[in-house]
């Protein structure tokens, strides 16, 4: 009986995880396109700002030549307006590559969150610097799959410990936050948060493990019997 009852809570828990992973599945693709169509607009009003730009800044041209007594004075409020759009062109150029950044990182997290394979490639988030744009982790410190990213949990040696903090820098969760420069003192936290981040999930790794130690001990099981 007991059995029973725990065995059907474990299926409402899997139901309610399947539809959670639905709606959230549904959710990003919903985001992605709003984002997408977002950066389309900002595409078209860049273009647009432009050319209304060119034709100013033309006109202005021919009106110089038939004023040569304001040269001095319109050069001066041309070059105002010039140093006002370039800021603003600089302003929508860092709204345009931070909406690049997120839809990269949606694209990587529903990646990630189909996952269920640990040999498999794990896609890496990137971040938005103002001085550098788009920022992926360094290949080397960033692991190959989940099997090297979950080993971080008890690192063993200087390089797992190295690439561990390395993450929480470049990542910026809260244990590096706290202690700043110091060694993550709980590494097992910290892979917390860095599951969250690249959207990865450990109970689907978990059941691809057992499925195929399940497999291999069929596999055994037939081969004795034949």
């Amino acid at each position: 009986m007991e059995n029973d009852i725990i065995s059907s809570i474990r299926c409402e828990l899997s139901r309610f995880r399947d539809d959670f992973r639905n709606q959230i599945r549904d959710d990003v693709r919903t985001e992605i396109t709003t984002v997408n169509q977002s950066i389309r607009n900002l595409q078209n009003e860049v273009n647009t700002n432009t050319i209304d730009l060119r034709n100013f800044r033309n006109s202005v041209t021919k009106e110089l030549q038939t004023n040569n007594h304001h040269i001095a004075y319109l050069k001066e409020a041309i070059d105002e307006e010039f140093k006002s759009v370039d800021d603003r062109f600089q302003d929508v150029d860092h709204r345009f590559e931070e909406m690049r950044t997120e839809n990269l990182r949606l694209l990587a997290l529903v990646r990630n969150g189909k996952l269920s394979n640990p040999f498999l490639p794990i896609q890496a988030l990137p971040i938005y610097l103002p001085n550098q744009g788009i920022t992926y982790p360094e290949a080397k410190h960033f692991p190959n799959n989940a099997n090297e990213f979950y080993a971080l949990k008890r690192p063993s040696s200087r390089r797992q410990a190295d690439m561990l903090t390395y993450l929480a820098v470049f990542y910026d969760i809260p244990p590096y936050k706290k202690h700043g420069d110091t060694a993550i003192d709980d590494p097992e936290l910290a892979v917390g948060y860095l599951e969250n981040i690249l959207g990865l999930d450990e109970d689907r790794f978990t059941r691809f493990k057992e499925r195929a130690r399940s497999g291999l001990k069929t596999k055994s099981s037939t081969n004795k019997t034949s």
